[in-house]
């Protein structure tokens, strides 16, 4: 799981690095990340898929972190996010709403 944009950002170095040993042109590869949410003033127990790395924050600053991963060449963002509740879901939603307002 990512957290934070800065994250991936070795990641997607290594990934580039091996593109160019064989010849490929790191801008042909769909790059997708999958990023562990969660909202820990509405679930105070951490889930199992949080470790190291994962996001927590108001919606402006989830926004803040899509554009971040945009701004590294992601195309695709995937949560999963804890608690799976109706005001978890409405802020992840806010969040969106924000970085396609963007």
């Amino acid at each position: 799981y990512m957290g934070q944009p800065e994250t991936m950002a070795g990641r997607l170095a290594t990934i580039e690095a091996a593109c160019r040993e064989v010849g490929r042109d790191p801008a042909t590869m769909g790059v997708t990340a999958l990023i562990g949410l969660w909202f820990s003033d509405l679930q105070q127990e951490k889930p199992a898929f949080v470790e190291e790395h994962h996001l927590e924050g108001t919606p402006g600053e989830l926004a803040a972190a899509m554009r971040g991963y945009a701004e590294l060449g992601v195309q695709h963002i995937m949560f999963q996010y804890a608690p799976y509740t109706d005001e978890a879901r409405q802020r992840l939603r806010e969040a969106l709403r924000l970085y396609r307002a963007s």
